[in-house]
């Protein structure tokens, strides 16, 4: 998924634009973060079912829970991840929702569109 997000130049410059330059998005561009964020979701949701499985022992996981918790703090990112949160096992909602940003609730997120 990292290459993915480092070779597309459209996707590259929508992350810079929004998450560091704090730029108003195209629908084209938002939809494509949108896109990139359910991606992340689900590849988590994987990660956390494995490691319930015992696949990933707690040092390997709380690595995870690091970028988890940096990639919601980007512009956007947990509003999407409120838009979405019910299509997700409760364990894992339990995981995430403790990770994002501080004073950030869902019941108050902007829709990310």
């Amino acid at each position: 998924m990292l290459i993915s997000e480092a070779t597309d130049e459209g996707l590259v410059s929508a992350q810079r634009r929004s998450w560091w330059d704090g730029e108003e998005l195209s629908p084209d561009d938002r939809f494509r973060l949108d896109r990139l964020n359910r991606a992340n979701f689900r590849y988590w949701e994987n990660m956390h079912y494995q490691y319930r499985m015992g696949l990933y022992d707690e040092t390997e996981f709380a690595g995870s829970r690091v970028v988890w918790k940096s990639r919601l703090s980007r512009p956007g990112v947990a509003a999407v991840w409120c838009e979405v949160a019910e299509q997700y096992s409760a364990a894992f909602v339990a995981e995430v929702e403790p990770l994002l940003p501080s004073g950030f609730s869902c019941a108050k997120a902007p829709d990310p569109r």
